[in-house]
């Protein structure tokens, strides 16, 4: 089946369209949406290249120091200290330990700031986004040596967006970059002091005590224990005199307690008795003869 040359030019012409939008959508598109976000980021530094914040808010102004991750771990650690404070007793210039997932939330929330609009302001006009006086100011120092600021604002008519002025030129101007930005650097900063600080503890060594030697003293009893004891319970063994005398006392009653042997001997008869038993066995002759007689 041929086609008409009208169809094949057709044809042709929407495979020619079908590839551009493919290569557009593949990689014209993401280069544009890259470049729109560079535009758009505050900051241009990676994570990994802080090693030091500090927060000033009206209550007090924080210091943050990274320090080398421990043995078999590749998170840093971090420490910090309470530099100023509108309340005397929380000021500690002794380093602390960091909660370290509220300052990776800082630092990331840092990185990641992108500014949804730009305002050009005249400085006269800072009061009415808060930046005359801001909320917040943040410093971070990177391992170059280099400094970057960012100040924070009032949030903007629809609570969703901060305003904020990153960078502050070194010379006065008489207009400012005012940014839109996430409400996420308000809240990495709005924090007690508690709360920045670490809940991990070190576990004290366990303290062993030495054991007592035996002596051979007997132990001292109190006088109470000794009246609760039960009466079911054995009583204690004596010793020495103590035993030897109650020991007689129990023979003592033993020894009287046997029965003697009685012997049973029958008496000797007297010689009127012998007499008497034997006059009835014998018969008499005399009254034999007597009554014969007769």
């Amino acid at each position: 089946m041929k086609f008409k040359k009208s169809t094949q030019i057709l044809f042709a012409v929407a495979l020619v369209l079908a590839t551009g939008v493919a290569v557009y959508e593949g990689t014209i598109a993401p280069e544009r949406q890259a470049a729109e976000l560079q535009e758009r980021q505050v900051f241009d530094f990676e994570v990994d290249r802080v090693t030091s914040l500090t927060v000033e808010t009206p209550d007090r102004t924080l210091q943050f120091d990274r320090l080398p991750p421990e043995e078999d771990s590749t998170e840093f650690r971090w420490q910090f200290q309470v530099l100023e404070a509108s309340d005397q007793s929380e000021i500690q210039k002794t380093p602390i330990p960091a909660k370290e997932a509220y300052v990776s939330f800082l630092s990331d929330a840092l990185v990641n700031a992108n500014s949804d609009r730009i305002l050009s302001v005249a400085a006269s006009e800072l009061g009415e986004y808060g930046l005359d006086e801001p909320q917040a100011e943040i410093e971070v120092k990177l391992d170059d040596e280099t400094i970057h600021q960012i100040q924070l604002g009032k949030r903007d008519f629809s609570e969703s967006l901060v305003y904020a002025i990153a960078d502050l030129p070194a010379e006065e101007t008489t207009a400012r970059s005012v940014l839109l930005v996430s409400t996420n650097l308000e809240n990495s900063v709005n924090r007690s002091l508690s709360e920045w600080q670490s809940d991990r503890e070190e576990t004290p060594a366990p303290v062993v005590s030495p054991t007592p030697f035996k002596t051979s003293e007997p132990a001292d009893t109190d006088a109470n224990e000794i009246e609760v004891i039960p009466e079911s319970e054995a009583s204690p063994t004596p010793t020495n005199s103590e035993e030897i005398e109650a020991t007689e006392t129990i023979e003592e009653p033993l020894e009287s307690t046997q029965t003697p042997e009685i012997e049973t001997t029958e008496p000797t008869p007297q010689p009127e008795e012998l007499e008497n038993s034997e006059s009835p066995s014998k018969p008499s002759t005399t009254s034999d003869s007597e009554s014969d007689l007769e």
